[in-house]
């Protein structure tokens, strides 16, 4: 029989550690470049929590699905970080092409792709080895991969070509590049599997493809400059667009194709995460070096948290 003074620890350690788990799984993950780091932001408390080295200047990173494991994408070191997120621990680098840019985990978890800016490929590591498997070549300065729902192509946005390519993620093969727009950045998949969305900065538009004809079927311009960071809000049929020549985020209808607002950030906003309820934002900024909290339906900045450094890449932990 346990006794009273061992059933009290017990069930005090279990209590530790279903609270660690609760804040775990509120977080939010920052890549800055400036500091060579991973920041960790507590999304309650807005405090950063903790600071964990990469690899040179970590430009963008991604969650498996279960939320293990955070793959980050190192620009200035040409590999990536894979970093256990309830220990925060680095457990593995992974040689990428040059310029490791962006990396996106595919909905089952098995592969992370990553499309490398210098070198113009994208990198396929499998994720149960930690090896890379494919290098698929792409255009000028890939820059970031968006899957389809059912995991079966690949979108990559490339700047300097102005293109979307797409990938057969069966054979690891191109199976298409679509023109779209010069400065092609960021991109996203719609729920449905109909639609790609894909910013084009230097054209200050984004376009709109049909992944059944693979082909731009509509054109977004609201007369910002720079769009670049993009995603789509869970639970309803909009888009945020950071805007990085006008310091402001569109928030965008996908039915009428109109734009219901623009929310002032700080200056030249980039990467967006979004909660899974759809009710916060979580943009960075490289002027301001600080990670903006956005509160959507009320279409304001909430909080501004300060992070030094060069603050690029943003995620939330599943």
């Amino acid at each position: 029989m346990i006794s009273r003074k061992a059933f009290t620890y017990l069930l005090g350690l279990s209590l530790t550690t279903l609270t660690l788990s609760a804040a775990e799984a509120h977080e939010i993950w920052v890549s800055n470049q400036g500091l060579h780091k991973i920041q960790i932001i507590g999304v309650s408390t807005r405090k950063i929590l903790a600071e964990i080295p990469a690899g040179k200047k970590p430009h963008n990173l991604a969650f498996t699905p279960d939320g293990k494991y955070a793959y980050v994408a190192n620009v200035g070191s040409n590999d990536v970080s894979v970093i256990e997120a309830a220990t925060r621990k680095l457990v593995a680098t992974i040689p990428a092409g040059s310029k490791a840019h962006g990396v996106t985990i595919s909905p089952d978890g098995k592969y992370a792709y990553v499309a490398n800016v210098g070198s113009g490929n994208v990198t396929v590591i499998d994720t149960s080895t930690w090896k890379v498997v494919s290098t698929i070549p792409a255009g000028k300065k890939a820059a970031l991969a968006a899957f389809s729902p059912d995991g079966k192509k690949a979108f990559i946005s490339n700047i300097e070509d102005g293109t979307c390519m797409v990938i057969d993620t069966t054979t690891f093969k191109p199976i298409a590049t679509i023109p779209t727009g010069k400065g092609a950045m960021g991109i996203e998949v719609s729920r449905d599997g109909k639609r790609v969305y894909e910013t084009e900065g230097n054209e200050n538009k984004i376009s709109v493809i049909d992944v059944a004809t693979l082909k731009v079927v509509h054109t977004f311009k609201f007369g910002h400059k720079e769009p670049h960071g993009l995603v789509l809000v869970p639970g309803s049929d909009q888009a945020l667009v950071t805007n990085r020549g006008s310091a402001n985020m569109s928030v965008i209808d996908l039915t009428t194709n109109e734009e219901l607002a623009t929310i002032p950030l700080a200056p030249r906003p980039d990467i967006i995460a979004i909660s899974p309820d759809g009710k916060e934002a979580y943009v960075t900024s490289r002027e301001e070096k600080s990670l903006q909290i956005v509160d959507i339906s009320g279409r304001k900045v909430v909080a501004n948290i300060k992070l030094g450094g060069d603050p690029h890449g943003v995620a939330f932990r599943p």
